[in-house]
């Protein structure tokens, strides 16, 4: 590899299925080139892919040159070419996938050798996976499996360019608002209105919100419950079950019971019965007694 550059990589020490996980990781790395570097590896048994940070490289691709630049992925299927160069500034992350589910691992993801701009690589994940391969133990290995599938799933699920985490967040509360009631209202249907996937909903509401997007539903159903529950003492508990969007009256009591350490009903009995009673509430069962 001539030229200039600083590389931050690490290779597994074990074979392949040394440890059962669906993603093997081979090798990960962090590269970041400053002139004529040049890395023409020939053709390569397992699947290689680049994520570019910033600056300008090249790739050679069926025999045609792909420039890649910032925000860009590629990747190399088994079997292929591998000839990859630079002659100037270029950062990018590289990660290297092989074992028996190598080939099941590329059509889960739908991988394609071609040139796709998705955005910022995810930095702290390759890191975890490069500092991962520092150690030998199976733990240390699973933890780089998960962080590499991690890494595949935000490549062929990325955010869309039209729409930033912020306001899939608050498209979401929106959508929450709007649809809580609908017992076939779920994760999977307010994804597909928002037009992402339903693990990208899930890591960008989890990251910006600090809850993941099922709690904060679960969640507004039962604050919806409460509401209901303190201002009728007579309604059933099934009419507020079905209100609020759970799909049967057990469920709803088994996630109440959970949130609150007690059932619908003895809840409710506390409201009426307790000191903890609201005010207008206490004054309201005075008027009718």
């Amino acid at each position: 590899m001539p030229g200039t550059y600083f590389s931050h990589s690490k290779w597994r020490t074990g074979k392949p299925d040394a440890v059962k996980t669906f993603v093997n990781v081979r090798s990960a790395g962090h590269y970041i080139t400053y002139h004529d570097f040049r890395d023409m590896g020939g053709k390569k048994d397992f699947l290689e892919i680049f994520w570019c940070l910033s600056g300008e490289g090249h790739l050679l691709n069926y025999g045609k040159e792909v420039k890649m630049l910032s925000g860009d992925f590629f990747c190399y299927l088994p079997g292929s070419t591998h000839n990859i160069y630079s002659d100037s500034s270029w950062e990018y992350y590289w990660l290297t996938c092989d074992g028996p589910h190598v080939e099941t691992l590329i059509r889960t993801f739908g991988l394609k050798q071609e040139l796709r701009h998705i955005g910022p690589p995810p930095e702290e994940l390759f890191n975890t996976v490069i500092n991962a391969l520092c150690n030998i133990d199976a733990s240390e290995a699973i933890h780089a499996s998960v962080a590499a599938y991690d890494i595949l799933l935000r490549a062929v699920n990325p955010i869309s360019r039209s729409a930033s985490s912020q306001d899939i967040v608050e498209r979401f509360k929106i959508l929450v608002a709007q649809n809580y009631s609908r017992q076939e209202f779920s994760l999977q249907t307010a994804a597909a209105s928002l037009g992402v996937h339903r693990s990208t909903l899930h890591r960008v509401f989890t990251a910006k919100s600090g809850i993941s997007p099922q709690d904060y539903l679960i969640s507004y159903r039962l604050q919806q419950a409460l509401a209901m529950l303190d201002n009728n003492v007579n309604i059933h508990i099934k009419e507020v079950a079905d209100a609020c969007g759970f799909n049967a009256q057990h469920y709803f009591a088994k996630v109440f019971r959970k949130y609150f350490g007690k059932n619908p009903n003895e809840f409710r009995k506390d409201l009426i019965y307790t000191g903890s009673v609201p005010v207008k509430r206490i004054s309201t069962l005075g008027k009718k007694s």
